[in-house]
């Protein structure tokens, strides 16, 4: 009789106790709800931050802003944009990621971003910059790609309203496209000392 007891004294005590703890948890500090416009307030909270280090930056040539700071604005619009792929504002949070990496030095993560703007929002309004910065990317002194040039390239002249200057530079790159970078400028400048 009294085993009986002791299990149902050890019952109600657990009873009570699983009944406050779920109290607490129902008391607790409120969830904010995740939506478009709560993300974006995250990421403008990131680039306000960001904001003002650069212009600390800019007044002191010894102050260096964490990477971390990156990385957390970083983190915000890979969130934005793998929750949201489909929403507007999710080509321009590509777009931060892929500008930020190139901040960080970290080309090959940029490179991919901005592939993945290219592929998934060829409409983008910016495409001839990412397309721009893409073929830079491998036509400069360190990297040649002689592909990679020729399809980024390729796909600013199929672009409509291209301008003409841009059309010959494009054009003249593609026909020296053996040239490696040095060697394009230097038949372009060949008095010039490199």
């Amino acid at each position: 009789m009294k085993t009986n007891q002791v299990y149902w004294m050890a019952l109600c005590l657990i009873l009570v106790i699983g009944s406050c703890v779920n109290e607490e948890k129902q008391e607790g500090p409120e969830v904010k709800e995740v939506t478009p416009e709560s993300m974006m307030s995250d990421i403008k909270e990131m680039d306000d931050s960001l904001e003002v280090l650069f212009a600390q930056r800019m007044k002191s040539d010894n102050f260096e802003i964490d990477r971390l700071v990156y990385h957390e604005a970083i983190n915000r619009n890979k969130a934005f944009y793998m929750t949201y792929p489909d929403h507007s504002y999710a080509p321009k949070a590509a777009e931060k990621i892929a500008s930020m990496y190139l901040q960080l030095n970290i080309e090959p993560e940029a490179i991919k971003w901005r592939d993945t703007i290219l592929i998934n929002y060829p409409d983008f309004e910016r495409k001839l910059d990412i397309l721009e910065l893409q073929k830079a990317a491998y036509d400069n002194f360190d990297t040649y790609d002689k592909e990679k040039i020729i399809y980024y390239s390729d796909e600013m002249l199929k672009m409509e309203g291209l301008p003409e200057e841009k059309k010959k530079d494009i054009q003249f790159r593609l026909e020296n496209i053996d040239l490696t970078f040095r060697e394009l400028i230097k038949l372009q400048n060949p008095d010039l000392e490199m």
